[in-house]
């Protein structure tokens, strides 16, 4: 069985009621914790154009840890959260929860680049009363060029954390901390709702910082912030500077933000020694129409195939684990059905959280 990519033609469906539902932190050590501990402030330089900063200062820097936590944090979060998330008439339903799909907003964006993309990737799926659960995976050999990157790879991933040491603070009235070693392993992360085509999705995403006034002492949602982006491109000559006549950069960093609302992009341009010498920022709704048939391709891939899904993830987790496989030369993606087994790197659902959904619903 496979879903051919180049057969997509179907109408294009937009990611409608995008809401933040939720927050965590995660900390150094990779603990998921329930709080606003690692919540970040986007703290501008007086002028963008003439900085100075330095991106090699990484002395005592916890590099980032090369565990594959899947949906570890996620299921986390949902699992304490089981009153927001549950049907109210779940007693007559086949599902338990709201969210017919529950994933990671790398999934989705992963998703939605496949019509343009060349690399295979694998996205395995569970479902659990009612609710499909996703997660992305590199293949073999991936996996292994991961495990075994190289140096300079590693200093251009460096290089990102420190540029978003040097733009953010621990308040809307402090200025960035530099003298605090660079954890690569603490993350803020916000739990998103919205509605695709006619399919409820719960996903997941690392924010990088908010813009706001406001001192967030107890909860994000429904609080009056903006959603940061901060990367690092090249210059002169910059990535950013030629997403004018390059459409995948610009595409990439859409299929990364707009599932979460996100239109606020600020890139320091960096050169080849790690030096940041100005910051551009970048409304991401103004390259809307360089590449708007392409978002509409994206985005009618990604809502056939989440439907397609529906269709072939039957069983339930303790029956099958099901397997897509997506061939970047022939733009086809083969599906597996593979037999459940806890210890395989492909497991997404734990007995933990099985038996505190189970827990939950038996005592309702």
């Amino acid at each position: 069985m496979f879903f051919n990519v180049n057969k997509v033609h179907g109408p294009a469906q937009d990611i409608l009621n995008i809401e933040i539902i939720g927050s965590f932190s995660v900390d150094g050590d990779e603990r998921y914790l329930n709080d606003l501990s690692q919540l970040k402030y986007y703290k501008e330089p007086s002028n963008i154009e003439n900085v100075d900063l330095d991106l090699n200062e990484l002395k005592d820097t916890v590099m980032k840890s090369t565990r594959h936590n899947k949906l570890d944090f996620t299921l986390n979060w949902v699992s304490e959260n089981i009153d927001t998330l549950k049907m109210q008439d779940f007693e007559n339903t086949e599902r338990w929860l709201q969210p017919e799909f529950i994933l990671n907003r790398g999934t989705l964006s992963k998703l939605l680049m496949t019509p343009y993309v060349h690399k295979d990737w694998i996205i395995c799926a569970s479902k659990f009363k009612g609710t499909i659960y996703m997660c992305y995976f590199y293949t073999d050999e991936q996996e292994e060029e991961r495990l075994n990157e190289s140096d300079y790879s590693k200093r251009l991933t460096s290089w990102g954390f420190k540029f978003e040491q040097y733009m953010r603070s621990e308040s809307p009235n402090a200025g960035p901390d530099l003298s605090v070693p660079l954890n690569q392993n603490e993350e803020f992360r916000c739990v998103f709702k919205s509605v695709f085509g006619n399919k409820t999705l719960l996903y997941v995403a690392e924010i990088d910082a908010i813009s706001t006034q406001e001192v967030i002492n107890n909860t994000l949602p429904k609080k009056n912030v903006e959603l940061i982006e901060l990367k690092t491109v090249f210059s002169p000559s910059s990535e950013a500077d030629k997403t004018k006549n390059s459409f995948y950069p610009i595409l990439r960093w859409w299929a990364q933000c707009y599932p979460v609302n996100i239109n606020n992009i600020v890139c320091g341009c960096k050169n080849a020694t790690g030096q940041v010498k100005g910051i551009k920022k970048y409304k991401l709704s103004n390259f809307d129409d360089h590449i708007k048939d392409k978002q509409q391709r994206c985005k009618s891939f990604c809502n056939e195939f989440l439907d397609y899904m529906k269709v072939v993830v039957k069983n339930d987790y303790d029956n099958s684990l099901y397997q897509f496989k997506y061939n970047g030369k022939n733009k086809k993606i083969i599906v597996k059905k593979m037999k459940p087994d806890e210890t395989s790197r492909y497991t997404l659902l734990y007995p933990w959280y099985i038996e505190k959904l189970k827990n939950y619903f038996e005592n309702v």
